[in-house]
């Protein structure tokens, strides 16, 4: 079941980072 969960998480990520224009990087987990 955590398959389905991290595709999901992907696809928020992806569309984070279209909607934002932010690098990979710029959107790692805080410290």
């Amino acid at each position: 079941m955590s398959e389905p969960s991290i595709t999901v998480t992907v696809k928020l990520f992806a569309a984070y980072q279209e909607t934002y224009g932010l690098p990979e990087l710029q959107l790692g987990f805080p410290p």
